[in-house]
């Protein structure tokens, strides 16, 4: 999959606006071009700067995304991690309450700056 056009994420920063939810996809290092577009999304959304980093393959999966079925840790190999939370909530991290990189972020409505209406996950694996 190819990183959206400057037209479609205008669509898509539109639908947030309207109440929508997106769900994006990233990819490790390999796949930039979608990334960038991804952390650039965030950006339009009003949540702040994400960018790119790699980190270890286990990760702890952090509250409150570890129910209702208990997880506690996934492995992803290679996943690509975002720096920074922008102001979303990281799904995923090294270790819980460590460093703020996570291969997960969600953006619950209220959350996103220019689209307060709007829910945004992003998963680079």
């Amino acid at each position: 999959m190819s990183a959206l056009t400057l037209s479609d994420e205008a669509a898509c920063l539109s639908f947030l606006q309207g109440g929508g939810g997106i769900f994006r996809m990233g990819e490790n290092s390999s796949l930039m071009t979608r990334n960038n577009s991804i952390f650039n999304f965030i950006m339009q959304a009003g949540r702040g700067t994400v960018g790119f980093e790699s980190a270890s393959d286990h990760q702890a999966v952090c509250s409150p995304f570890t129910g209702p079925n208990p997880v506690t840790s996934i492995d992803d190999l290679a996943a690509g991690y975002f720096n920074g939370t922008g102001a979303g909530n990281l799904i995923t991290r090294p270790t819980c309450g460590a460093a703020d990189v996570s291969s997960g972020i969600a953006f619950g409505v209220g959350s996103l700056g220019d689209a307060n209406a709007g829910a945004l996950t992003a998963i680079s694996t």
